[in-house]
C-alpha cells in the first residue's frame, strides 16, 4: 500500500504519542514528534518507508498552519499593545536571534547554520504558552495579554524570516545585493497583496452566492494551494503564499467559515509535519551529544528570559511583568521547526544542526510549565505588593 501504510503508522503512533503527552501535561506536538521518532528510520521496529513523500505532505501542514495564523491575525489586538507588537517584539526577536546565533557558534555550529539556528530559537511557542496560561487561569490577566501580544508579533516575524534567510543563504554578493533582492521580493509581495485584496472578496462572494458549502471549501483550498504555488514559482516559500492568502481572507466575512472548513485538514497535516520532524531525529545522537544539548537548552532558555525581560523593562513595563513574560516566553516554539525545516530543504542546515535544534526545542518545551510557574509567581507577587500599597493608603493616619 506504500504511502497509505506509512500514513496509518504515523496516525496510530501519533495517537499513542498524543496520549502520552497528555498524561505528561505536555503539548500534543510533543507527542507527535515522539511518534515520528518511534516510526522513523533510527529506532527499528515499524518504520515509515516513503520518508521523502511524507516530507512533501508535511509542507502542506506548514502551509495550513501559516494560513490559519493569517486568518486569525488581529490587527486590533496588535494596536492595543502597539509598543509590544511593533517595537519591543521585533527588537526582542533580533536580539534573541543574534544571541542564539552566537551561542550556537560557541557550541561548534558553523556560522551560516548558526544564523538559521539563532533565528529559529528566537521564536516562542504560541500553542504551548496559551494552553498553559489557560490552565493557570492567567490568560486574561495583564501579564497573559502581554505574553499573547508578544507571541502574535513573533508569529508575524516568521514571514520576514522566510523571505530574508533564504536570500542570505543563496545570494553571492554583499549586503547591498541581499537587501536589493529582499526589496524586490517585498515589492512583489506588496503587489500581490494589493491585487488579492481586490479579487479574493469578490471571488468568494460569487462562489458563496451558489449556496454550496462544498464549493466554498474547494475555493479555500484552491486559494491556499494556488497562492502557495504562485509564491513558490516567484522564489518565495510555499508556506508564505498560504499565509498571505489567510491574511487576505481574515478581513472578509468568509474568515470564520474558512477556519472551520480547513481546521480538521490543518490538524491532520500538522500532525504529519511534526511527525516528519521526529523522523529526522536519531536518539543515539541525543545520547552522544547530551552535554551539548543540555548546554544549548540552558543557554537558550536563560538568554531568551533575560533578553525578553530586559526589553520589556526598557519599554516601561513593571519588573514583575517583564520578568514574568521573560520566563513564560523562554522556550523554543513550533515555528522554529518551520524556519529550520526550510533551511534543511534548501540544504543550508545540516541534519546534525537540525537535530540539535530539535532536541533543544523539545527540552525547552518540557521545562515550560516550571518557567510559567515562576512567571505566575512574579505576577502574583506584583499583585500582592499593589494590594498592600493600596491598603496602606486606605488606612487613616
Amino acid at each position: 500500500m506504500g504511502i497509505v501504510t506509512d500514513l496509518i503508522y504515523i496516525v496510530l503512533a501519533a495517537l499513542v504519542g498524543g496520549l502520552v503527552a497528555h498524561v505528561l501535561r505536555q503539548p500534543l506536538i510533543f507527542g507527535y514528534i515522539l511518534a515520528g521518532i518511534a516510526v522513523g528510520p533510527y529506532t527499528g521496529g515499524v518504520t515509515v518507508r516513503q520518508i521523502d513523500d511524507i516530507r512533501m505532505l508535511a509542507e502542506i501542514g506548514v502551509a495550513l498552519l501559516l494560513f490559519s495564523i493569517g486568518l486569525e491575525l488581529s490587527f486590533a489586538e496588535l494596536k492595543r499593545l502597539i509598543k509590544v507588537s511593533f517595537l519591543a517584539t521585533p527588537l526582542q526577536v533580533i536580539a534573541c536571534s543574534l544571541g542564539g546565533g552566537l551561542l550556537a557558534m560557541r557550541m561548534g555550529i558553523p556560522g551560516g547554520e548558526a544564523v538559521w539556528f539563532g533565528s529559529a530559537v528566537s521564536l516562542s511557542s504560541t500553542m504551548v504558552v496559551i494552553k498553559l496560561l489557560q490552565a493557570r487561569g492567567i490568560l486574561d490577566t495583564p501579564i497573559g495579554k502581554l505574553g499573547v501580544a508578544v507571541l502574535v508579533a513573533q508569529d508575524l516575524a516568521v514571514v520576514p524570516m522566510l523571505i530574508l534567510l533564504p536570500q542570505l543563504a543563496h545570494e553571492g554578493g554583499g549586503a547591498g545585493e541581499v537587501l536589493a533582492a529582499v526589496g524586490t521580493s517585498v515589492a512583489c509581495l506588496g503587489a500581490i497583496i494589493l491585487v488579492g485584496a481586490k479579487v479574493l472578496p469578490r471571488l468568494f462572494a460569487a462562489i458563496a452566492s451558489r449556496g454550496s458549502r462544498e464549493l466554498l471549501f474547494l475555493a479555500v483550498l484552491a486559494v491556499v494551494f494556488g497562492a502557495g504555488a504562485l509564491f513558490h514559482a516567484m522564489g518565495f516559500s510555499f508556506a508564505l503564499g498560504a499565509f498571505v492568502a489567510g491574511m487576505l481572507l481574515s478581513g472578509t466575512r468568509y474568515c470564520h467559515q474558512a477556519m472551520t472548513d480547513v481546521g480538521g485538514l490543518r490538524d491532520l497535516f500538522a500532525l504529519i509535519f511534526f511527525a516528519s520532524l521526529g523522523m529526522l531525529f536519531d536518539p543515539r545522537f541525543f545520547v552522544d551529544h547530551l552535554i551539548t544539548i543540555l548546554a544549548l537548552t540552558g543557554g537558550v532558555v536563560a538568554l531568551k528570559a533575560l533578553i525578553t525581560a530586559g526589553i520589556l523593562r526598557l519599554f516601561g513595563y513593571p519588573p514583575a511583568f517583564a520578568l514574568g513574560a521573560g520566563f513564560g516566553l523562554s522556550q523554543v516554539g513550533e515555528f522554529a521547526f518551520v524556519v529550520a525545516g526550510v533551511g534543511v530543504s534548501q540544504g543550508t542546515v545540516s541534519d546534525q544542526t537540525f537535530s540539535l535544534l530539535l532536541a533543544t526545542a523539545l527540552l525547552s518545551m518540557a521545562v515550560t510549565p516550571a518557567m510559567l510557574y515562576i512567571a505566575s509567581f512574579w505576577y502574583r507577587r506584583a499583585l500582592g505588593a499593589a494590594e498592600s500599597a493600596n491598603r496602606s493608603l486606605a488606612q487613616p493616619a
